[in-house]
């Protein structure tokens, strides 16, 4: 598997800490049907998922990296090489690469220059949900819901160089409901889960926007 290693870094805010749930503690990785491959991660509250079109990849993964991974993985300040995560997944290890491609990507040696990060026992022996249940078709008519601002913090820390702005787009189908969430990013989708038991939907007394009238 070779897939863009700033995808694995941008996903790892929506990655459980949850130990019982340890088969989320990672992101996953799986292959599309024509080319490239989608990386997946959640937590249960929200879900993050990027297309990858340059990735090589032909089977599935769950991978789990540590800080100093998570590190490499971010590019350099004016670097225009991408940086690939490179997974064995029969050996249990992953290491990150500095290339112009994937193919040219997996001719670095260690030592060399270009060759940055390895780590051993990054697959995690467990089996990923189906992330796409949780997917909902983007709804026609939108209704108010209630998130979590924490949550929702994830989504306008990722990356938009698209434009100068942050911008995250919420479209919830049904107040109770998983909520279709986008970026000014082609390559990602998202999902968000609302808060239940906080359903105030009308403005504060103080808050009509009638006209005061005036005192004698």
């Amino acid at each position: 598997i070779v897939i863009q290693a700033e995808y694995a870094a941008m996903l790892q805010p929506f990655v459980s800490d949850d130990e019982t749930r340890f088969y989320l503690g990672g992101v996953y990785i799986e292959p599309r049907a024509k080319s490239g491959a989608l990386v997946i991660a959640t937590d249960g509250h929200c879900l993050g998922v990027f297309k990858d079109g340059l990735a090589v990849c032909d089977e599935t993964a769950i991978v789990k990296l540590s800080k100093a991974m998570v590190l490499a993985c971010k590019p350099g300040k004016d670097e225009t090489a991408v940086r690939w995560l490179i997974v064995d997944v029969e050996g249990q290890s992953a290491r990150i690469v500095r290339a112009p491609s994937p193919g040219e990507a997996v001719e670095v040696a260690p030592g060399h220059v270009d060759y940055l990060a390895v780590q051993g026992g990054v697959v995690v022996d467990g089996k990923y949900p189906d992330w796409r249940k949780v997917v909902p078709s983007m709804p026609g008519m939108t209704q108010p819901a209630t998130f979590n601002a924490q949550i929702l913090a994830r989504f306008f820390k990722l990356p938009q160089p698209a434009s100068k702005s942050t911008f995250v787009r919420v479209f919830a189908g049904d107040a109770m409901g998983p909520a279709i969430v986008l970026v000014e990013r082609d390559d990602f989708l998202g999902v968000v889960m609302p808060c239940r038991g906080v359903d105030r939907a009308e403005l504060p007394a103080w808050g009509d926007p009638a006209p005061a009238e005036k005192a004698a």
